[in-house]
C-alpha cells in the first residue's frame, strides 16, 4: 500500500511535466491528453492515501487545464486539490482558502451555483472572523459571493454589496488598481441587469479603457470587460457599437479557447440574439446550431449560456419561419427552469414574452394576452419602464387586444407604451450623439406600431397629437442634442471637455480620410477606426454627462406651441417613414411592410394626418425622377462643365415631367389639398424625401415653388426655439475658393496627450483614390462674393485662396464669422465608393464585416467631406489630413455666430439616411454645430452655373435685402431664365430659418 502511495505523485509529476511541455509548444490536444490520464490516476485513490504534494499538483495541474479551455478536467482536478486540503489543513488555512476560491469560481463558470455558493459562503465565514473590514481577502470574498448569487436572480442584493466593495476599495486603492477594476466590472454587470444602461456603460468603458492600457488584447479580463460593455450596449439600443465589439471578443475567444467553453458559447448567443434583432436571422442560425451541439455534450443544460443559446435560437427558427422547432425549443425551456430548484422568475418571464410573437403572428390572440398578463409583475419589479423587455410586452399586449377587438384595454397600453418611450427620450441627453442616434433606432419599430395602432383603434381616449407629439421629440433629439454642448460653452470645464470632445473627433476625422480609399485598408484599418470611434464616444458622454449634471433639457414638441409659432399662412408639414402593421387578407396574424405617411400642422392647432399608402411606389418614383434630372447635363463641379449659357428658357425634359408628376402626385398634391389656403409650408422631410427637391417638382405651369414657397426644416424644434439673436456687428464673412489642392501643407501637433493609432502614412484621400482636380470658378465665386460683401457692408472680408486656404485657417476663423461661404469639392463617399471594403471582408479569417460596413455604421458622418488646400497630399507625418474636414469634425465646432453657411460644393446634402432621423450629412453638420440657415447640394454640381447661382444668391441677400429663401428662389428662376437644366438649379436646398 505504500509503495502504491508513492508512486501515483511519480507518476502524476511526469504526466504533469508533459503537460507543461505540450501547453509551452502550444500543443494543447496532448496537454488534455495528459490533463486526463492524470485525474484518472487520481480518481481510484482515497484522499487519505494523497499528501499536500499530491494536492499541489492537482493544483497545478487545473491551471494547466484551464489554459488548454479543459474546463471540465479544471474543475476535477481542483475538486481533488480541495478535498486533500480540507484533509490536511485547519479550516483557516490560506491554501485551503484559495483552493475553495478558485473551485468556485470555476463551478460558477460551468453553472453549478449551488456547490459555488457552499464554497464561497464557507470562505467568507472564515476571512470574516479572521481579517479587518476593508481586507482586500475579505471584499474579495464578499463580492465572489455576491456574483454567485446574482447569477441566482439576487440582483438588487449583489449590487448593494458591489458597491460597497468598491467604495471601500477606492479609500485605499488607484482608480486603475485591478481589484478596482474588478469591482466596477462587477458593479457595472448588476447595473446593467437592473435596466441602469447609461450608468453601466459609463462604468464599462473606464474599465476597458483602463486594462486596454494594462493587458494584452486577448486577455481573459479585457474580454469579459468588453464583453460587459458590450452587452449594456446592446441593451441600451447601440446595436453596431455592441456588435463591433462582440465580433471582436469573438475572434479573439475563438483562437484561445475549446469549442465547449462556456464564455466562447455565451459570446456566440449573445451576438447571435443581437443579429437577429437587427435582422440578420441567417447569420444567427450559422452562428449558433453547430456550437450549441458541441456544448451540450460538456455542459449541463441548466447553465446559463446553454438556456441562453437554446432561447436565442427558438426566436431565430421562428424569424426563419421554422415555427414548430422554435415553439417545442421555447416550451422545452420554459419546462427546465420551471425544474431548477430557484428558478429566476424573470427569465421565465423573458421567454414566456417571446413566445408571444409567434402566437400573435398565427392569430392565438387570447393565449398571447394571458402569457404576456401574467408576466407583467415581474417585468414591473425587475426592469425599469424603457427596458426592451417592457417595452415589447407593451406592444404585444396592444396588438393582441387590438386583434381581440378590445379597443379600450389596447389604448390603456398604449399609453404606458408611450410613457416607456419618453423615459427612453428624456435618458438620452447623457450619451454621445452616436449612442443616441442608435438608440433611437432601435425605438423605431415602437415607433412604427404607435403609427399602426391608428388604424385599429378609436375613439376620443386615442392620443393622436400625444403620438404626434412624442414622435416629433424623438426626431429633434437628433437635432437639438448635437447643439447642446454650446448652450454651456462659457463654463470653463464644460469648455475643456468640449475641447477634448473636438480633438476627438478631429483624430476620427484623419483616422477616416486618411484610409477612405486606400489600398492597404483592411481589418487593421477597421481596428483602428473603431478605436477611435471609442475614443470621441468617451469624449462625447464626458461632455454630455457635465451638461446633464448643469440640469440641462431636452425640449419637448408640443402642437399647441407649434401651431403659435406658425406664421400666417403657412402650415407646417412632417413626413414620416414607418413599417405600417394590420392583418393582411388571409394571414392570420400580423404583417408589417414600409408605408409613408404625412401630418400637416395648420396655426389654429388643427392637426390632419394622411397616409400616403406603401413606399416602394414612392421610391420608384423617385428614383425615376430623379435619374432623369441627373441626366440632363449632369455634371461634376470641374473645369469647363456648363459652358455658355442659352439665351432662351429651356424647358424640362417630357419624361421628367412625367416622373415629376407622379411623384407630386403620391407625396405633395395630398398635403397641398389639405393645407387649403397656405401658401407657405415649412416641409420635415423622412427617409428618401430628404434628397428630393420638392419645389422643383411640375406643376400645371412651371414648378410647384412658383406658386408654394416650400422651407425645408431639419427638424420642427427649430420653430419652438428662441428668435435668433441678431448677428455680432463685428463679425463679417469668410469666403474660400480656388484651394491649392495639390499644395503641402505643414503639419500641426496635437493638442492631447492621448491619441489613436495612425494608419499608414502616404494614401490619398476623398472619393477612391482619386485626386481633386483644380476648380476654376470658385476662385472668381469667393472674390466676388467677398467684393459684393465689402460693398454691402462696408467692411473688409476675409477671402481665403489658394494654399491659405486650410482645414486649419478654417477651424480658426469659422466660430467668428456671420457668414461662410465655401466654393470647392464635397463628396459623399459611402460603401459603395470604398473599394477595398469588399476585399477586405472576404479576407478576413474569420470572415467580419469591411472597415467600410464599419465606418459606415459607427462614423457615418466621416464619410461626408470637403476639400481644402492640401488635399492631394494625403497624410502627413504625425498621422493628420490636413486637406480634409469631414462632416465629423464638422458638427463638432461652434458656429453659434454664423447666420448662413453656404457649402458650394458637390453632394453638401447628401449622406447616410435613417428613418425618423433625417440625414447624417455636411448640411445636418452644419445645424449641429449651430449654424441658423444653411445653403447645401443635393448631387454632384456644375462650376460655372454654380458661380453664377450664389452671385445672384448673395445679391438679391445683401444688396436687395431680401429674405434668404427668397433670394435663393430669385437666384434659381434667373439661372431658369437663362436656360439651366432642372438639374442646375434643383438640387440646392435651403435649410433652418428661411428668413
Amino acid at each position: 500500500m505504500a509503495a502504491r502511495a508513492q508512486d501515483p505523485p511519480q507518476r502524476l509529476a511526469a504526466l504533469l511535466e508533459g503537460a507543461e511541455q505540450a501547453n509551452a509548444r502550444g500543443d494543447f490536444e496532448d496537454a488534455r491528453e495528459a490533463c486526463r490520464l492524470v485525474l484518472d490516476l487520481v480518481d481510484g485513490l482515497e484522499p487519505d492515501q494523497l499528501g499536500l504534494p499530491v494536492s499541489n499538483l492537482c493544483w497545478d495541474l487545473g491551471f494547466a487545464a484551464q489554459e488548454a479551455g479543459d474546463l471540465q478536467s479544471t474543475r476535477r482536478a481542483w475538486r481533488w486539490a480541495t478535498r486533500i486540503r480540507e484533509r490536511l489543513l485547519p479550516a483557516d488555512h490560506p491554501a485551503l482558502q484559495e483552493a475553495r476560491v478558485n473551485l468556485g469560481n470555476q463551478l460558477m463558470y460551468l453553472g453549478e451555483l449551488d456547490e459555488a455558493e457552499e464554497l464561497m459562503s464557507a470562505v467568507l465565514a472564515i476571512r470574516e472572523k479572521t481579517l479587518e473590514g476593508d481586507d482586500p481577502g475579505l471584499l474579495r470574498a464578499r463580492s465572489n459571493l455576491a456574483t454567485i448569487r446574482f447569477k441566482k436572480g439576487d440582483v438588487a442584493g449583489a449590487r448593494a454589496c458591489f458597491e460597497a466593495v468598491l467604495s471601500a476599495l477606492l479609500e485605499t486603492r488607484e482608480d486603475d488598481d485591478p481589484d478596482v477594476l474588478r469591482a466596477r466590472s462587477n458593479l457595472a454587470a448588476a447595473m446593467s441587469a437592473q435596466g441602469d444602461f447609461a450608468g453601466a456603460i459609463c462604468l464599462g468603458e473606464q474599465v476597458v479603457a483602463a486594462r486596454e492600457k494594462a493587458l494584452s488584447s486577448d486577455h481573459p479580463d479585457l474580454l469579459r470587460s468588453r464583453l460587459n460593455l458590450a452587452n449594456s450596449m446592446r441593451m441600451m439600443g447601440d446595436h453596431r457599437g455592441a456588435r463591433v465589439l462582440l465580433e471582436d471578443v469573438l475572434a479573439q475567444l475563438e483562437r484561445r479557447l475549446s469549442a465547449d467553453h462556456p464564455m466562447l458559447l455565451g459570446t456566440r448567443a449573445t451576438l447571435a440574439d443581437l443579429l437577429l434583432v437587427m435582422g440578420s436571422a441567417e447569420e444567427a442560425r450559422e452562428l449558433l446550431e453547430e456550437a450549441l451541439e458541441d456544448v451540450e455534450r460538456a455542459l449541463p443544460e441548466t447553465h446559463q449560456n446553454v438556456q441562453l443559446a437554446r432561447r436565442v435560437l427558438a426566436a431565430v427558427y421562428v424569424k426563419l419561419g421554422r415555427e414548430e422547432e422554435g415553439l417545442a425549443l421555447y416550451g422545452r425551456q420554459i419546462e427546465l427552469q420551471r425544474s431548477v430548484g430557484s428558478p429566476d422568475p424573470l427569465i421565465l418571464a423573458i421567454l414566456s414574452a417571446d413566445m408571444t410573437s409567434l402566437m400573435l403572428d398565427a392569430g392565438r390572440f387570447e393565449a398571447a394576452r394571458e402569457l404576456l398578463e401574467s408576466v407583467g409583475g415581474v417585468y414591473r419589479e425587475r426592469l425599469p419602464a424603457d427596458h426592451p423587455k417592457r417595452l415589447d410586452r407593451c406592444s404585444f399586449l396592444i396588438w393582441a387586444e387590438v386583434g381581440l377587438g378590445e379597443p379600450a384595454e389596447a389604448t390603456a397600453h398604449l399609453r404606458e407604451l408611450m410613457a416607456g418611450l419618453r423615459s427612453r427620450t428624456a435618458g438620452a441627453l447623457g450619451l454621445s450623439p452616436r449612442e443616441q442616434s442608435e438608440r433611437l433606432r432601435v425605438a423605431e419599430r415602437y415607433v412604427s406600431s404607435l403609427l399602426s395602432f391608428a388604424d385599429h383603434l378609436d375613439g376620443e381616449d386615442f392620443p393622436r397629437r400625444e403620438i404626434f407629439e412624442l414622435v416629433e421629440t424623438l426626431r429633434a433629439l437628433t437635432v437639438t442634442g448635437p447643439a447642446l454642448p454650446r448652450v454651456l460653452a462659457e463654463d470653463p470645464e464644460l469648455s475643456k471637455l468640449r475641447a477634448a470632445a473636438l480633438e476627438a473627433r478631429g483624430q476620427l476625422n484623419d483616422m477616416v480620410s486618411g484610409t477612405l480609399g486606400a489600398d492597404a485598408s483592411g481589418p487593421a484599418e477597421a481596428e483602428r477606426i473603431v478605436a477611435a470611434v471609442r475614443a470621441r464616444d468617451r469624449a462625447d458622454s464626458l461632455l454630455r454627462g457635465g451638461l446633464e449634471e448643469r440640469g440641462a433639457q431636452l425640449p419637448d414638441v408640443e402642437l399647441s406651441r407649434l401651431a403659435e409659432a406658425l406664421p400666417e399662412g403657412s402650415a407646417a408639414v412632417v413626413y414620416r417613414c414607418y413599417q405600417r402593421v394590420g392583418i393582411e387578407e388571409g394571414a392570420a396574424g400580423f404583417r408589417a411592410r414600409p408605408a409613408l405617411l404625412a401630418w400637416v400642422v395648420r396655426p389654429d392647432a388643427s392637426l390632419s394626418r394622411i397616409e400616403l399608402g406603401e413606399l416602394e411606389p414612392v421610391a420608384r418614383a423617385a428614383g425615376a425622377w430623379l435619374s432623369t434630372l441627373q441626366g440632363e447635363g449632369a455634371g461634376e463641379r470641374a473645369p469647363g462643365i456648363g459652358g455658355v449659357a442659352p439665351a432662351r428658357p429651356q424647358p424640362v425634359g417630357e419624361e421628367a415631367r412625367r416622373a415629376g408628376l407622379e411623384l407630386r402626385r403620391l407625396v405633395l398634391d395630398p398635403v397641398l389639398a389639405t393645407a387649403g389656403e397656405a401658401r407657405a409650408l415649412h416641409v420635415c422631410p423622412d427617409g428618401l424625401l430628404h434628397l428630393v427637391p420638392l419645389d422643383a417638382l411640375p406643376a400645371e405651369d412651371g414648378v410647384v415653388g412658383d406658386g408654394t414657397s416650400l422651407f425645408v426644416e431639419v427638424s420642427l424644434a427649430r420653430l419652438l426655439g428662441p428668435a435668433p439673436s441678431p448677428a455680432d456687428g463685428t463679425a463679417g464673412l469668410l469666403a474660400m475658393g480656388g484651394m491649392a489642392y495639390d499644395a503641402s501643407i505643414p503639419a500641426a501637433p496635437r493638442t492631447t496627450q492621448e491619441s489613436v493609432p495612425a494608419p499608414p502614412v502616404g494614401v490619398r484621400s476623398g472619393e477612391g483614390a482619386r485626386p481633386f482636380a483644380p476648380l476654376a470658378a470658385t476662385a472668381e465665386e469667393a472674390e466676388g462674393i467677398s467684393a459684393l460683401f465689402e460693398r454691402s457692408f462696408d467692411r473688409p472680408a476675409t477671402l481665403l485662396r489658394g494654399e491659405g486656404a486650410t482645414r486649419a485657417r478654417f477651424r480658426t476663423l469659422a466660430p467668428g464669422a456671420r457668414f461662410l461661404h465655401l466654393a470647392t469639392h464635397g463628396y459623399f463617399a459611402d460603401e459603395r465608393y470604398l473599394p477595398a471594403a469588399a476585399e477586405a471582408r472576404a479576407g478576413a479569417d474569420p470572415p467580419r464585416p469591411g472597415w467600410g460596413d464599419e465606418i459606415a455604421d459607427l462614423a457615418p458622418m466621416t464619410l461626408c467631406g470637403l476639400a481644402f488646400a492640401g488635399a492631394n497630399e494625403g497624410m502627413d507625418e504625425l498621422g493628420r489630413v490636413p486637406g480634409i474636414l469631414t462632416a465629423e469634425e464638422l458638427a463638432g465646432l461652434d458656429l453659434r455666430a454664423c447666420e448662413l453657411a453656404v457649402l458650394s460644393a458637390c453632394q453638401t446634402g447628401a449622406g447616410r439616411l435613417q428613418d425618423g432621423q433625417g440625414i447624417q450629412s455636411l448640411r445636418s453638420a452644419l445645424h449641429a454645430a449651430g449654424v441658423r440657415t444653411a445653403l447645401t447640394s443635393l448631387w454632384k454640381v456644375d462650376d460655372a452655373w454654380t458661380r453664377k447661382l450664389m452671385l445672384a444668391f448673395y445679391r438679391h441677400l445683401w444688396v436687395d435685402e431680401l429674405p434668404a429663401h427668397e433670394a435663393l428662389w430669385r437666384a434659381k428662376s434667373e439661372l431658369r431664365v437663362q436656360g439651366a437644366d432642372l438639374h442646375h438649379w434643383a438640387g440646392w436646398v435651403l435649410t433652418g430659418d428661411p428668413d
